[in-house]
């Protein structure tokens, strides 16, 4: 999955260094939901897509930030 959305925003794979930040940030990321679901289900309800009837709120909020770190990087942003 990191692999994918890194693809997917970049039109390129991770480097092995790339791979292993957004496999620490991922893992932070569900350490911290884990202690705290609610948190989770905070951060999903943002937004206008529905989410699926069943998911793992837990892990979708990690790879949430996963998604959000890979758009906000300066490789992605066009700047004049």
């Amino acid at each position: 999955q990191l692999t994918f959305v890194f693809d997917r925003a970049l039109n390129r794979a991770p480097t092995a260094e790339e791979r292993s930040i957004l496999r620490r940030l991922y893992e932070r990321n569900l350490k911290r939901f884990s202690a705290n679901p609610a948190s989770a289900r905070e951060l999903l309800a943002e937004g206008e897509m529905p989410l699926p009837p069943k998911f793992d709120a837990v892990r979708l909020a990690a790879m949430t930030t996963i998604t959000r770190a890979v758009l906000n990087l300066h490789e992605l942003i066009t700047r004049n």
